[in-house]
């Protein structure tokens, strides 16, 4: 259950900095 609970917002946290990371990328002078 615990490592679940690690594993899963882990995953989350990815997806947020990759979104992250493309927005940057599309700003201009990026």
């Amino acid at each position: 259950m615990l490592r679940a609970l690690v594993i899963i917002p882990t995953f989350n946290e990815i997806e947020n900095i990759e979104k992250m990371l493309n927005t940057v990328m599309a700003l201009p002078g990026g």
